[in-house]
């Protein structure tokens, strides 16, 4: 913007203090009088100068302003103790026909209570491959990439500015030994290496001194202050975070927040700060990936991780349901969740408890969608897993015994699956007595697989006793007692 008669003030409004020293330094340039003693109220000095209609055209930039409480609350200690008036922060921003404020705000709550309402705002989305592609070209040495090897890194880097630029630095540093290719290589290494190269201060001079360049601790500043003003909502960010970043379904998420109005106010805040996308109608939420890599570190960095993957597992275990064929659109939405939770590796018994849980009910889902092998893995660590921290006449341990039975029986590894059957029905009835419905169960599982031997002399006397005190514990009626007949 090139105009002599228009003054243009660039205010960063990140803290009040940051907001003063700002009006200080315009009080200064104006050569106001009075801007040299440290005891004017700085803040009203520049707001009547501006408000001043004689004083010409001027914008005002108030950058990063994110914080919308800040703007609310009372101003000018050196006011107060001379007992003047004092006014909210937001009152310092005239409102003057020959002025005109813009600001940047990554919270859109700000960015309507600070102007004339959501209509003034304007979103600024994700870059366009063009953009990002031109972005990262002017920032490297020629010679260091290929159009392809670009537009890959600009997609994996999710056509994030500040992530680009940071890139671009780290390469053009090194670029005796880097590449874009080489880049693009290193950081599909891990999520290790993503973090360690995201969270690389690169200069920049167009920046605010004193704010960090790395992507990740940019990202972290905003957890910051959602955990200072909404704590409710830091730990759903921090929730959110261990799931796979795609397709959260609400039902899950109220799991953990069974009051409809918590989840809401939560959801708001990360919503307000971009932190999260809502999608189909506001039923599933979506994390940008390198949110969710930052919060992760940021979790890390207060030894919070393992607490928040132990949730994450039990929150999950809790929503999948059983396999039966009433919960299948459930059990599906749940598995890349389900997936993603079961890469952690957590020692406390509670969490492998909680997980063995989660695989006995992922075992049942995959059975009987015909995913024998995956099943197999599964009801086997289950199985495992409550053997060893279980009582022995737990009925929990006879469930994943069934299931694994269940599983090499649909293999047809009936020599495998017959002692299986056998002790899980011997230790069943030990446990809940000969009538108990999962004592019958089992009874029945053992008969069919000694049918599907061709062993129908053993077969039929299990047969007959199961209809028989079937009819007795459920009556004549009963669909299991149909089933037996």
């Amino acid at each position: 913007m090139r105009d002599p008669q228009l003054w243009v003030f660039w205010v960063y409004a990140s803290t009040a203090e940051r907001f003063e020293q700002a009006y200080r330094s315009i009080a200064a340039e104006l050569e106001l009088p009075g801007a040299e003693d440290p005891k004017t109220d700085v803040l009203g000095l520049v707001s009547r100068w501006l408000s001043n209609v004689d004083n010409g055209r001027w914008l005002i930039i108030l950058d990063n302003a994110d914080d919308v409480d800040m703007f609310r609350q009372m101003q000018g200690e050196e006011s107060q103790k001379r007992n003047d008036t004092i006014f909210p922060l937001s009152s310092y921003i005239p409102q003057a026909i020959t002025g005109s404020v813009l600001l940047t705000t990554r919270d859109r709550r700000a960015a309507s209570w600070l102007s004339t309402g959501y209509t003034s705002v304007i979103p600024v989305n994700l870059m366009e491959l063009e953009e990002a592609d031109k972005l990262l070209r002017i920032n490297i040495p020629e010679g260091l990439s290929t159009s392809s090897d670009r537009a890959e890194l600009v997609k994996e880097l999710d056509y994030l500015p500040l992530a680009i630029t940071q890139a671009a630095a780290y390469i053009s540093a090194k670029a005796i030994r880097m590449s874009v290719s080489k880049y693009l290589m290193l950081y599909r290494q891990n999520e290790q290496s993503q973090s360690r190269l995201l969270d690389t201060e690169s200069g920049d001079l167009r920046r605010a001194p004193g704010v960090c360049n790395s992507v990740i601790r940019t990202w972290q500043i905003s957890f910051d202050q959602i955990k200072q003003n909404n704590p409710q909502a830091a730990e759903l960010l921090s929730l959110m975070a261990m799931f796979d970043r795609q397709g959260i379904p609400d039902f899950l998420l109220c799991v953990k927040y069974p009051n409809p109005l918590d989840l809401e106010e939560a959801i708001d805040s990360l919503d307000e700060f971009s932190l999260i996308t809502i999608e189909n109608g506001g039923k599933t939420f979506e994390m940008h990936r390198l949110v969710q890599l930052a919060t992760r570190k940021w979790l890390e960095r207060f030894g919070d991780g393992e607490r928040w993957q132990g949730e994450a597992i039990e929150v999950v275990a809790k929503a999948f349901p059983s396999g039966d064929y009433s919960n299948w659109k459930t059990c599906e939405a749940l598995s890349s969740h389900a997936i993603e939770v079961l890469k952690y590796e957590l020692e406390q018994d509670q969490s492998m408890l909680n997980r063995a849980s989660l695989l006995y009910n992922m075992a049942w889902y995959n059975f009987v969608q015909g995913r024998y092998e995956i099943a197999k893995a599964e009801s086997q660590e289950s199985l495992t897993t409550r053997q060893h921290l279980l009582q022995d006449d737990d009925t929990m341990i006879f469930q994943s015994m069934g299931m694994l039975a269940l599983v090499l029986k649909s293999q047809g590894k009936y020599d495998e699956a017959e002692p299986i059957f056998r002790q899980t029905l011997l230790l069943t009835e030990k446990a809940l007595g000969k009538k108990h419905p999962n004592t019958l169960t089992s009874m029945n599982n053992l008969a069919l697989l000694l049918e599907s031997q061709g062993k129908y002399d053993e077969a039929e006397p299990i047969f007959r006793q199961t209809r028989l005190l079937t009819e007795k514990a459920l009556g004549k009626k009963h669909p299991n007692t149909l089933t037996s007949m």
